[in-house]
């Protein structure tokens, strides 16, 4: 079982959008069953709430009405995984202003997670590793430079993006890193992203 809310939250919601002409009260409490496992995250409580709310469109409503809700349910759920990734998002990038940090390395891939670290020389060091959970495409070289990540949203128009990534941008959340100078374009689509710091040496 993933043991990140968000990828939980991604893959279960996902779930529930594909399966709405079918889904049923008792598919949904096995899915609130199984939030059990994230009683003590910040988000418990939202996610919970749009379950019961589906619940209570499963039992109200019938046939195209039911759908919709079910569509525009799930749809909330992913747009707080966006939100609150956004936030992240934003508070790492306030931070790499403050640093020299200005390459990347895709220093090792495990389960569905991938680690990202970065340095001003990455020969002898580094002082951030950035892990994005959930991984289901890469498009980005081991390594390279970006001047900021940000998530695509079905407004920006990026023509390098394969088609089937756009076909499913509400599937999914693909994260996008430019460096400006080079005009270098990484895709990465995935269900979060965390930060963790600290000076590392490699020969340490």
């Amino acid at each position: 079982m993933e043991n990140n809310i968000f990828v939980f939250t991604m893959s279960r919601f996902n779930h529930i959008d594909f399966n709405r002409k079918h889904i049923d009260v008792d598919d949904i409490k096995e899915i609130k069953k199984e939030y059990k496992n994230y009683e003590k995250s910040m988000y418990y409580n939202d996610v919970t709430n749009i379950l019961e709310d589906i619940e209570n469109a499963i039992l109200n409503f019938k046939g195209e009405k039911r759908y919709y809700e079910i569509n525009k349910l799930c749809g909330n759920a992913k747009q707080m995984v966006k939100y609150q990734i956004n936030c992240k998002i934003d508070n790492f990038s306030k931070k790499i202003q403050q640093t020299n940090i200005s390459d990347y390395y895709i220093y090792k891939i495990d389960s569905e997670n991938l680690h990202i670290v970065g340095s001003f020389d990455l020969s002898y060091y580094y002082e951030v590793e950035i892990v994005l959970h959930g991984v289901e495409f890469i498009s980005c070289p081991t390594y390279t430079s970006f001047d900021f990540i940000k998530i695509i949203g079905t407004n920006d128009n990026i023509k390098e993006l394969p088609d089937f990534i756009k076909n499913n941008e509400d599937k999914s959340i693909i994260f996008f890193m430019e460096d400006e100078f080079s005009q270098c374009k990484n895709f990465i689509v995935a269900s979060d992203i965390s930060f963790k710091w600290g000076l590392k040496h490699w020969n340490k």
